[in-house]
Parts: C-alpha cells; structure tokens; sequence
C-alpha cells in the first residue's frame, strides 16, 4: 500500500511540475504577445517617459515582410512564358511558386520575397509582349513578430502588333 501510495504521489508531482512548465510557456508567449501588441508610444507628457516609438525592440523575434505572388497572363488567361521583372531599372528576383513549371517557362504564380515594405512600381515584360507596370503595396506584420500578408496580384499582357506572343516568346527562351 505505502509503495502505490509512493508511486502516485510521484505521478502527481511529475504531472503538477509539467503543468507548471506549460504555464510558465504559455504565459511567457502572452507576455511576449501583449508586448507586440502594445501601441503605447511613451507620449504621456512626462519628461521622463521613454521616448522609444518602437514596441518591438529588444524582443528578439524576427518581423519580415510580407511577399509578393504574381502571376503572369495573356488576355486569354494564358500564362506567359519567360517574363522578366523590374523595378527602377534593376532586376528583380522571383522564384516559381510551383513544381509544374520544371524549367518549361509556364510559372502559374512568382513569388517575390525580398521586397521591403512599402509602394512597389514593378514592370513585367516579356518577349513578344507589350510591358506592362503592377503597383503592388508590401505590409509589415501586423504585430511585432512575424511576416507581412501575402499580396495576390495578376498582369495581364497584350501581344505587340495582334502577334502570336506565344511563338515569339519561345524564341526567346533563356537555353
């Protein structure tokens, strides 16, 4: 009897320090979550509040941006094959953002992941294409830690002079 008796008193003390140790977890993640709500910028008239406007700093999380998809068609709703990207007059990267693409030039949707938050003029063009120019607005997170939203955008290209764009583009193809 004194050994189950033994027994279950441990299994308690295992079972009351593992509920302490997800309480501990989950109040750490509220803790660190109302800091990154928080949009207290230190302004109540006080000469000697802290003038940091930056409720994320120190926190030790990391904020990205959000990422741009784009997806590139022709006015059928063809994907374009091949287009370049730009903005300002240098090169953008983007990645395909599907496997059924395998070199072919037929990427469904680019991902750009590399923006800064912010306004974005990017200019898409493509052989046998007229060029065509996207304004795209990149967002931070919403909180302190995290990424941006994902931004869904569709350019639509036109053939130059009523051409068959598609023959023209897999002229132009980078092999």
């Amino acid at each position: 009897m004194r050994r189950v008796f033994r027994e279950k008193t441990r299994g308690m003390r295992v079972a009351r320090r593992r509920d302490m140790r997800t309480l501990l977890a989950v109040l750490s993640i509220a803790s660190t979550s109302l800091a990154c709500s928080s949009s207290d910028t230190g302004s109540s008239g006080d000469a000697n509040t802290d003038t940091n406007t930056n409720p994320c700093e120190g926190l030790g999380c990391a904020s990205l941006p959000g990422m741009l998809w784009l997806a590139v068609v022709d006015g059928s709703g063809a994907i374009v094959p091949y287009p370049t990207f730009s903005e300002k007059g240098v090169a953008l990267s983007a990645t395909c953002n599907s496997k059924a693409d395998a070199g072919a030039g037929k990427c469904p949707q680019y991902v750009f992941a590399n923006l800064s938050e912010g306004t974005h003029d990017i200019a898409v063009t493509a052989a046998g294409y007229d060029n065509q120019t996207i304004t795209a607005t990149i967002e931070g997170p919403s909180g302190c830690c995290g990424q941006g939203p994902i931004v869904n955008e569709s350019v639509t290209l036109t053939p130059i002079n009523g051409g068959d764009a598609a023959t023209d583009a897999s002229d132009a193809s980078p092999d």
